[in-house]
């Protein structure tokens, strides 16, 4: 797919769009987040958030690189994903942002991510049934 129908692709923008807003929610000091009373709702949030993620930039990458396996997105995908809450979570432990590190939003972000990509290999599998009949 060449950059410009890149840059046409729902899913890219999906993707950019859901990432940014990952990043604000995690910089903004925590004070001015809502507070929800379910019990570990911030674990719970981080999982969604991730699943999202991981399944708009897999579909991203499916459209872009329609030549890519699915074992191959599948990989690129996890590892951007669990990379970018990395990089997320070193950042909240500098002194430019008032929130800190913790280890248990990191297994929530790739408990997320594994759960995405349960969703992708059922989704991939169903198009491989779907081209074969």
């Amino acid at each position: 797919m060449s950059e410009r129908k890149l840059l046409r692709s729902g899913w890219f923008w999906f993707s950019i769009i859901w990432a940014a807003f990952i990043f604000f929610v995690s910089v903004i000091p925590a004070v001015d987040l809502p507070s929800i009373s379910i019990w570990e709702s911030d674990k719970l949030a981080h999982a969604i958030v991730y699943c999202i993620l991981t399944i708009s930039v897999a579909f991203t990458i499916r459209k872009s690189r329609p030549d890519y396996g699915i074992t191959r997105t599948i990989i690129i995908t996890a590892v951007l994903c669990i990379s970018y809450s990395l990089a997320i979570e070193i950042l909240q432990d500098t002194p430019l942002v008032s929130r800190s590190f913790d280890i248990l939003d990191i297994v929530a972000n790739c408990i997320g991510t594994g759960l995405g990509t349960v969703i992708l290999l059922n989704r991939f599998k169903w198009e491989m049934v779907k081209k074969k009949n």
